[in-house]
């Protein structure tokens, strides 16, 4: 079974979450900016669904 894009994000957000808890922003921020300067936009992109998750997660906001 193969998880949908969707789902592939929010585990991801609920990993970083778990592992960089108060710092999970910063982690997502560096990540994001490394693969800036790389020229790797479906990279940004990603980090981009992942952080728009952890936020939702945060504030209690699923939908």
């Amino acid at each position: 079974m193969s998880l949908t894009r969707d789902q592939e994000r929010w585990a991801e957000a609920h990993t970083v979450l778990d592992l960089h808890g108060d710092f999970v922003f910063t982690f997502i921020a560096e990540r994001i900016i490394d693969l800036a300067r790389e020229g790797d936009q479906d990279g940004v992109d990603r980090w981009r669904e992942i952080a728009d998750r952890v936020g939702r997660l945060q504030r209690g906001t699923l939908q």
